[in-house]
Formats: C-alpha cells, structure tokens, sequence
C-alpha cells in the first residue's frame, strides 16, 4: 500500500458522478476540473503549495477562482420537440502552460476551447 497524505480539499460541484477528471499546470498552480453541468473549475492552489514538499500548507480548503460556464449554443432556441439542449458533461479540461487557453472535452463529442481572462 502507498500512504497517501491528504494535503487540502478543493470546493467542488455536490453530484454522484465519479468519472471527472482532474488536470493541473504545476508551473501555474493551477488545478482544473470539469462537471456534469457543462462547467469547468478552475482553482489556484498557487497560495497553499510551494516547491518545498515539507512546506505545504496541510489542511487548507480552497474555493474555485472561477467557473466557465457551458455557452448556449442554441441563442436560446429550442429544438422541433421544445427542448433546450442538455450541458453536457465536461470529462476531461486542460490547459495551455501559458495559462491563456482552457479546453475542454464533453461527453457529446465536443472539445470547446476558451481564451482565459481572469478579472
């Protein structure tokens, strides 16, 4: 068995879906993740890891930075049924090691990429 020492806790999405994955730019602190909405978390985790393992602040719980949502694709339109189009699930996010760009893959064959701006 490898021992595991839990360092922090990410604040995430409330849902019973397992299959997310998680990416992270060690060069940015930057960790991603997407959900089951169509959003993708961004979290800088920066603050809370330093480069010296022993220094890492133990315990610590860190929010999102921001949340890009799923785009309406449809400019509010529904289908021939009256039906919105459902978000899709974001199964894997990554992100440019400049920072600059975040992609996204989706569960309906879709990859969206966004030029990141952090306000």
């Amino acid at each position: 068995m490898i021992p595991i020492d839990i360092c922090g806790r990410l604040d995430w999405l409330k849902t019973d879906d397992s299959y997310i994955n998680i990416s992270a730019r060690s060069n940015l602190g930057a960790v991603l993740t997407g959900d089951n909405m169509g959003n993708i978390w961004i979290y800088d985790v920066d603050p809370y890891i330093e480069e010296n393992p022993e220094k890492v602040s133990r315990g610590f719980r860190c929010g999102s930075l921001k949340v890009l949502e799923w785009p309406d694709c449809n400019n509010g339109e529904s289908d021939e049924n009256g039906n919105f189009s459902k978000h899709p699930a974001i199964n894997m996010v990554d992100m440019s090691s400049d920072g600059q760009f975040v992609v996204g893959v989706s569960d309906n064959n879709l990859v969206c990429i966004w030029k990141l701006t952090i306000a």
